[in-house]
């Protein structure tokens, strides 16, 4: 049975997790079944030995072809090919065996990223929001969480704008030039 990250992560879906790319992950292996009754999984690593695994804070599981992150409460050397990983929201035996033959990245070292926030989108409060038609709207003051539609707060010139923060939307986050690029639908700018 393949995982459902609804199911998992609840009915509060995060539209930003659409937004993640998994070519921007390291592959770790994948998790060949679960150990014991409190949701604990066996990673069995891939191309490396288990003493070689990078500290994880955060993992990125494989479900419905999307990276869903998941914060590490523990990682256990069981053998040399055999890791146990605990993962916070995964707390009994019956979720972690949705997660059996998912697989498992981690973020490449060296790749641009920022911290995920709560709404699984990358801190990004002062970046300079640019629409490709209008030019420059103004700078992120906030992101809202709102269940299933987090939306960028934006205010400029005493004028506070809500962009939603949808893949369809958000066309480039640049950390170099603390920006994010955007194509807003007609109409929304000038609510």
């Amino acid at each position: 049975m393949q995982a459902d990250f609804r199911r998992i992560h609840g009915p509060k879906i995060r539209l930003a997790i659409l937004m993640l790319n998994i070519q921007d992950y390291l592959f770790m292996g994948a998790f060949t079944r679960t150990h014991g009754v409190q949701g604990a999984l066996m990673l069995r690593p891939q191309g490396m030995e288990a003493e070689e695994m990078p500290e994880m804070e955060w993992v990125f599981v494989e479900i419905d072809g999307l990276p869903v992150p998941f914060f590490v409460n523990e990682v256990r050397l069981m053998q040399a090919d055999k890791i146990i990983v605990s993962l916070d929201a995964i707390l009994t035996e019956q979720r972690a065996r949705e997660l059996v033959g998912c697989k498992v990245f981690i973020q490449a070292k060296g790749k641009k990223g920022k911290a995920l926030q709560a709404t699984g989108l990358p801190d990004i409060k002062g970046y300079t929001v640019i629409d490709k038609t209008r030019g420059e709207l103004g700078k992120v003051v906030e992101i809202i969480d709102i269940a299933g539609n987090p939306l960028l707060k934006i205010i400029s010139d005493k004028k506070e704008m809500l962009i939603p923060a949808h893949r369809d939307i958000i066309l480039e986050i640049s950390d170099k030039k603390r920006s994010v690029l955007i194509q807003a639908p007609d109409g929304l700018t000038e609510l």
